[in-house]
């Protein structure tokens, strides 16, 4: 690692530990609404970044984020060009910035388009979950014509789903996800999808972290930029968008 520095990987911390028995700085991925150990730490004063934006402190210079709001709607924008009019959302419960951000992008982005929203709710690795979701959606009465998934399971159950259905993709529904994956990759068919740059992402949050370390003024957030990869699970936009 750059600048003499060690890097541990912790899956999570334990309530009990606080930030300066941990390491010199901590860089914290996805951060929860009112997390009780980036609380303590930073009360600590241990030095923060985060992957994500913290829901409990907008606009933290300390973050590396994506633009959220920006990439949702160029791919909402896209399965409309597309043809797609009644879109839904599978999004989580769980209280991070990522599901929040970008279900809010999603209601606001339908609601300047007059498209009613449809919001299911799947855990972040939960592929069962969003499978049968999916399905009973899909049985209902006026079912999607288009599916934006915020992971990568919930974008494989939603295509599991409509096989189950019968509903061929991309014809029947469409479905794209919010973030990139092998197993999108390797979907039949493929699964467009963003590609959120996740190596830049953490290069820029070593060197934020580097800074706060080095007591150097914020310089963030910094927003990484990202790229549509399109693939077969959607439909060739329509001439004249």
């Amino acid at each position: 690692v750059a600048g003499d520095l060690g890097l541990v990987l912790l899956p999570e911390i334990d309530e009990d530990s606080t930030g300066a028995e941990l390491a010199d700085g901590v860089i914290v991925i996805d951060p929860p609404r009112r997390d009780p150990s980036v609380r303590r730490m930073r009360k600590e004063g241990t030095p923060v970044v985060t992957i994500g934006a913290d829901p409990s402190l907008p606009g933290d210079p300390w973050a590396v984020i994506a633009d959220n709001e920006g990439n949702c709607r160029s791919v909402l924008d896209r399965l409309r060009a597309s043809g797609a009019r009644r879109i839904a959302l599978i999004s989580s419960d769980e209280p991070w910035g990522w599901f929040l951000g970008n279900e809010a992008a999603y209601r606001g982005w339908a609601d300047e388009v007059g498209m009613v929203t449809t919001v299911l709710s799947a855990g972040p690795s939960d592929r069962d979950g969003a499978r049968a979701a999916t399905a009973d959606l899909l049985a209902g009465e006026d079912p999607p014509d288009a599916l934006l998934a915020l992971t990568v399971d919930s974008a494989i159950g939603a295509l599991q789903a409509a096989r189950d259905e019968g509903v061929e993709v991309p014809e029947g529904l469409q479905i794209a996800g919010l973030v990139a994956g092998a197993p999108l990759r390797d979907g039949d068919p493929a699964i467009t999808c963003f590609d959120l740059d996740p190596i830049a992402q953490a290069e820029a949050a070593v060197e934020l972290l580097m800074a706060r370390i080095r007591g150097e003024e914020p310089s963030g957030p910094v927003v990484i930029d990202g790229r549509l990869i399109e693939r077969g699970s959607t439909r060739p936009v329509r001439d004249g968008g």
